[in-house]
């Protein structure tokens, strides 16, 4: 897999018959293997520079093909190991599921919440309020539309207006038409203040005009 002017010197050097070699030895004599690399990790400070690599590892560093790998042998990695111990798994989780249970309960029972940080519950607070917003913000459109043919909201205020007397309903239909169309008033007036400076304007030119 190297490049350049490595991947010449593994040609001259032969890598994959020194490869095939070493291999050979760590089978054939494991005990000598086993000794000659716990020397080497020793003498090269190997598993230091192991942890220092693990402490320091970023995966944004890596190239994105082989992030994509990694993620589709993750994938298949947890797929095969939940099929071929399915069996296991659902034992394992009937076993502790009663415990699980009663730890979930006592700790419910035992719970306090003014044991709670203040700043926590602020934190916990503005996010919760942040999402919900957002989400409404986004959805609460789509959700009502939804939500009230399956309510039956429409029959409820159909039914609703049935009930009102004609001086209700005039009273109810001023109050929306007070609410509703107050800037058009406001506009209509803003507009018909313009089109009298307009005219007046108009005027005082043409009498201009005609005094000259």
């Amino acid at each position: 897999h190297a490049s350049g002017p490595y991947k010449i010197l593994a040609k001259i050097i032969g890598i994959k018959r020194v490869c095939y070699e070493w291999r050979n030895f760590l089978e054939k004599e494991p005990e000598q293997a086993d000794k000659i690399l716990t020397d080497l990790l020793k003498h090269f400070h190997i598993e230091d520079q192991i942890a220092d690599r693990i402490a320091r590892f970023d995966m944004r560093a890596l190239p994105l093909q082989t992030i994509a790998k990694m993620r589709q042998q993750t994938i298949s990695l947890v797929e095969e190991f939940l099929i071929n111990h399915k069996d296991a798994i659902l034992n394992a989780v009937k076993n502790i599921q009663g415990p699980a249970s009663n730890s979930v309960q006592s700790m419910i029972i035992r719970f306090n919440p003014e044991s709670i940080q203040r700043e926590w519950l602020e934190r916990l607070k503005q996010n919760v309020s942040g999402f919900c917003y957002g989400y409404l913000k986004q959805e609460l459109s789509g959700l009502l539309e939804r939500a009230i043919p399956q309510l039956g909201v429409y029959g409820i205020i159909a039914r609703k207006i049935e009930l009102f007397t004609p001086q209700q309903l005039e009273d109810v239909i001023k109050r929306i038409c007070k609410q509703e169309l107050h800037w058009l008033e406001a506009l209509g007036g803003l507009i018909g203040l313009m089109m009298g400076c307009v005219q007046v304007g108009v005027n005082m030119w043409m009498g201009a005009s005609l005094g000259h």
